[in-house]
């Protein structure tokens, strides 16, 4: 699962950061977009996105730096798409929207308002290929004149591949019945097995008149799910932490950081003040890393305080360790600090 930041600043612009947008990439480069801060479609235009490949867009909350890009992307979107666009998001998003409904004529603009702090029904699904990708919502603490949610994506393999090396064995096995029973050469069985699901074929090479019964699911390349949830603006997630449960890959704010080379009373300090103006630091997003067992953190939505370079980078991953060593022996979790056109497979 690919993931794009077009825009990794908290608040408002800087001359190095965009507000707020972050791509992920499915199969065939399309893709969703999570918010759409001011200027994304310029992002868009200026990275290997196309306009025409955009799936949909969940929107976390209507503070401004997460939404004010979607006016002029839903209108340069009527010059070159003719099928329905679904946006979701918190209850007010399609009043927002409504200024520039009367401009959209080439395409219907579906809008989907949240009317819980949960979903608890895998509504919202992107078949992809060989690939379904669930969509789940949560609410999370942030500001009390707007509610906020975090979202979790899970990548499913929704038509699996045969492992041939499994399957080899039986093949030679009973070659002499499964070509009897029409299939010239044995290995033509394996179609029909893909298509149905199950075969079953007499057995004449051993004299035991029983059947051989072959199950699709026996001969599966197992894969296994890819989940990212993508946690921006709060200062609380335990809700979040409750229900979504786990996940490969954590997406954080880190609108303010705690640095290794601070005293613990001016970590405190930082948290206090990351936490009363509704946000979070590196360090409480690497605690809820650590919770959900997430073997990646991806930092993000960085107040313009702190450079987008290496060097101030490195400084907030290793704040992020502060007091925490003894964790890190066990769960290992890869830190990284998102910039914009930061690309993450």
């Amino acid at each position: 699962m690919r993931t794009l930041f077009l825009g990794t600043a908290s608040g408002k612009p800087s001359k190095y950061r965009n507000v707020t947008s972050i791509a992920v990439i499915m199969e065939d480069m399309n893709y969703i977009l999570i918010d759409c801060g001011e200027a994304t479609q310029h992002q868009i235009l200026k990275s290997e996105l196309k306009l025409s490949k955009l799936d949909s867009i969940y929107i976390t909350h209507l503070h401004g730096d997460h939404i004010f890009g979607l006016h002029g992307l839903l209108c340069t979107l009527n010059e070159i798409r003719n099928t329905p666009l679904k946006i979701y998001g918190p209850v007010g998003l399609s009043n927002y929207i409504n200024f520039v409904r009367r401009n959209i004529t080439n395409y219907t603009l579906i809008v989907k308002e949240y009317q819980n702090d949960y979903d608890y029904h895998n509504d919202y699904v992107i078949k992809q290929k060989n690939y379904d990708y669930h969509i789940n919502y949560c609410e999370v603490s942030h500001s009390r004149d707007v509610m906020c949610y975090a979202y979790k994506i899970t990548k499913t393999r929704s038509i699996p591949t045969i492992n041939i090396k499994l399957f080899e064995p039986v093949i030679d096995k009973h070659r002499v019945s499964i070509e009897a029973f029409g299939f010239k050469p044995a290995e033509k069985i394996i179609s029909e097995l893909k298509k149905n699901g199950l075969v079953k074929i007499p057995l004449i090479d051993d004299n035991s008149n029983l059947e051989l019964e072959l199950k699709l699911s026996d001969f599966y390349n197992k894969e296994d799910d890819i989940s990212m949830i993508i946690a921006l603006d709060n200062y609380n997630c335990d809700k979040m932490i409750r229900e979504f449960g786990s996940c490969n890959i954590l997406v954080h704010e880190s609108t303010y950081a705690c640095l290794s080379s601070m005293t613990s009373s001016e970590i405190t300090t930082t948290t206090n003040l990351a936490i009363s103006h509704g946000h979070s630091t590196n360090l409480m997003a690497f605690d809820n890393a650590l919770k959900l067992g997430a073997s990646k953190l991806i930092l993000t939505h960085f107040s313009n305080r702190y450079d987008p370079d290496e060097e101030q980078h490195q400084k907030i991953i290793d704040g992020c360790l502060t007091n925490r060593k003894s964790n890190i022996v066990t769960y290992k979790i890869e830190i990284y600090c998102a910039y914009d056109f930061a690309d993450f497979i």
